[in-house]
């Protein structure tokens, strides 16, 4: 869907970086910078799930796995649930499990009241203002990098620490430019326009 409406060519337009979703192979070199803080921002509960018991079966779950056992790499989830999904029994286990990570989770009914299926908004702005802050309070914190510096020869060179936004649900949604070195500077890169309210969300 996301290549039939053109976002992978805007997306990397508006950031100068190439857009992945498949692996590289171990002899190509690393086109993105090194993250300090990985945003997923809406996450689904499927997405929780899978993170929360290590299953990397797509690039965006194989990204933030990583970087969840990687030292000084911060990880923000906003998980975008309804009061069914809460229920289930492993949820508790799957949000205990991420917070022992110390994944930083923007949940609560503050951020996001939880609604049965099909019986919220048909329209929800997401929390930008708590995931923002939740992003500048990571920012604050020194960054240490196990890893190797990127290729300063691969598009974005001149860059080298930055956030990186996921999102894995339909709905309104931003990149941030995350500088951590410098502190977080967000610019909304790129934001779609809020869409009719699915699944009870």
């Amino acid at each position: 869907m996301a290549e039939a409406n053109g976002e992978p060519d805007r997306l990397e337009k508006l950031t100068g970086l190439p857009v992945r979703d498949t692996p590289r192979l171990p002899t190509e070199p690393r086109p993105h910078p090194v993250a300090d803080c990985y945003v997923v921002a809406p996450a689904s509960a499927n997405y929780i799930a899978k993170l929360a018991t290590g299953v990397s079966d797509n690039q965006a779950l194989t990204q933030v796995n990583e970087a969840l056992g990687t030292t000084g790499v911060r990880v923000v989830v906003f998980p975008r649930v309804n009061a069914a999904h809460a229920r289930h029994p492993a949820w508790q286990w799957h949000l205990e499990t991420l917070r022992k990570a110390n994944v930083d989770l923007v949940y609560g009914p503050d951020v996001w009241p939880l609604y049965e299926p099909r019986q919220g908004p048909e329209v929800r702005e997401l929390p930008w203002p708590t995931i923002m802050e939740s992003i500048q309070q990571v920012a604050t914190q020194p960054a240490r990098h196990p890893l190797q510096e990127f290729d300063r020869g691969s598009p974005g060179g001149a860059s080298p620490r930055k956030g990186t936004v996921t999102s894995d649900c339909p709905g309104p949604l931003m990149f941030l430019d995350v500088d951590v070195s410098r502190g977080c500077h967000s610019r909304p890169w790129g934001r779609q326009r809020p869409r009719p309210h699915q699944g009870g969300f």
